[in-house]
């Protein structure tokens, strides 16, 4: 009898339907959405309690933490890294039952290694607790998504590190007077350990038991920060935490930094101040706050990018020094490794290649890439060249798999936070759908009929 009951509960997580439960959570994150982009609180409110008693919504969020849990490989303190088809079953229950009374247990810190940072301190939940977590963020992040401002383009649903290089280009261009301007860099810790807990929680746009249950989540241990990934609760409350700032003047945020564009007749001092007022309106420490002033025709060092001019008053986008030298160290390593043949350093650099080319090259100048590739290419080609099982026509074949075709999706990691087609936030802004929208009448409801 045992068995055949761990069969049906095996045969139950198999065959349970998943495009019709990512259906209803697209749904239902849509209409909290636009909800919140009209500035309907009321209606916001009942779509998340309808969001969260939804068990299609627990058991996404389950299968999410699962899958996040093996691709980190960072085990919390429980020292579990999946759970058994009883145990997902059990913890889609405690989470229908305990998820307004949620308590998170202990939390585990480590440090590990980005693909171009140093060592990062990281904050690692337990499994079930990232399973809560992550159902949070799906009830909270399409009602702070409406009311983001436009100049906050980091860790959002639908922008990338390719936004800052727009509004860069917008602010450096000679119609904008791009030589003359200067740069205020302020930047703060990316995670916040002091901070004021009832100025954040009253910035989260959600009804008081599900706001009660996030204070006992912040006082029990979570932490708003900024983590290398697309979902998750503490990059979003970090994004709370730091939203109005793009109010005082015109800037864009990305994360923890922000910059400020001065024109010759601002003051930097006056901003500093507004910035270390509003620093003090949500409890952080001015001490961890690092503030830099710059001209644009000197180059600007923002997010691992260096903003700067031609003499020509051409805009250029380049990676920074520090990031493009230690990718340089990984393919050197490499190629100048005599143990390994010519196929293993290929598929060894072929990652590292259309990870740097993903990241800078999409969007940095063509002559610059094609100077750069081709640096690469000579130095891969004298290496293969080299052995005596390879000549000159087989190490072309092998540079050409190597480099191999430019990849359509991004790789998701800390710059990028695109998601699938079946984002709520970009079906809501595509024009087609505001073409067959239905309009109703303010007053009655009634539908408006065409001619």
């Amino acid at each position: 009898m045992a068995d055949n009951f761990g069969n049906d509960i095996f045969l139950s997580w198999r065959i349970y339907d998943w495009k019709t439960a990512i259906f209803d959570l697209y749904l239902g994150q849509h209409l909290i959405f636009s909800a919140s982009c009209r500035g309907d609180v009321r209606r916001v409110y009942e779509f998340q309690v309808a969001l969260l008693s939804n068990d299609a919504v627990r058991f996404i969020s389950i299968r999410y933490a699962l899958t996040e849990i093996k691709q980190d490989q960072l085990v919390g303190c429980d020292g579990k890294i999946t759970l058994s088809y009883k145990e997902r079953f059990e913890l889609q229950e405690s989470l229908k039952l305990k998820g307004l009374k949620w308590q998170i247990g202990a939390v585990r810190e480590t440090f590990n290694t980005g693909s171009f940072k140093g060592l990062n301190k990281r904050r690692v939940f337990n499994l079930v607790d990232r399973a809560w977590l992550i159902l949070m963020a799906f009830i909270l992040t399409p009602a702070q998504q409406g009311y983001f401002h436009p100049r906050s383009v980091g860790f959002r649903e639908g922008y990338s590190i390719f936004d800052v290089q727009k509004i860069f280009r917008i602010n450096m261009s000679q119609g904008a007077g791009g030589f003359e301007k200067r740069v205020l860099i302020v930047s703060f810790k990316p995670s916040f350990e002091c901070y004021d807990v009832d100025y954040l929680v009253n910035k989260i746009i959600v009804n008081k038991e599900i706001k009660i249950c996030i204070l006992q989540a912040l006082n029990s241990g979570l932490i708003p920060e900024f983590i290398d990934q697309s979902l998750n609760l503490p990059s979003l409350l970090a994004n709370v935490l730091l939203h109005g700032i793009e109010k005082i003047h015109s800037c864009v945020r990305f994360g923890n930094n922000i910059a400020f564009f001065l024109s010759p007749e601002d003051c930097e001092l006056v901003i500093s101040e507004k910035v270390k007022k509003f620093t003090k309106r949500a409890g952080i420490p001015w001490n961890s706050v690092k503030i830099q002033v710059k001209s644009l025709s000197e180059g600007i060092n923002f997010c691992g990018w260096n903003f700067r001019l031609s003499l020509k008053g051409k805009f250029i986008a380049e990676p920074g020094f520090k990031e493009y030298q230690s990718f340089t160290k990984r393919i050197k390593n490499v190629i100048n490794n005599s143990n390994y043949g010519a196929y293993i350093k290929v598929n060894k650099l072929s990652p590292i290649l259309r990870n740097l080319r993903g990241r800078y090259f999409l969007g940095s100048d063509n002559l610059w890439n094609k100077k750069k590739f081709r640096i690469y290419n000579e130095k891969a080609f004298q290496a293969f060249a080299k052995q005596k099982d390879q000549d000159p026509y087989s190490t072309k074949r092998l540079l050409n798999k190597m480099v191999g075709p430019f990849e359509k999706k991004l790789p998701m990691d800390d710059f990028f936070s695109y998601r699938d087609h079946n984002s709520f936030i970009l079906k809501s802004i595509n024009p087609k759908s505001r073409m067959n929208r239905i309009c109703r009448c303010k007053d009655c409801g009634s539908k408006f009929t065409k001619g």
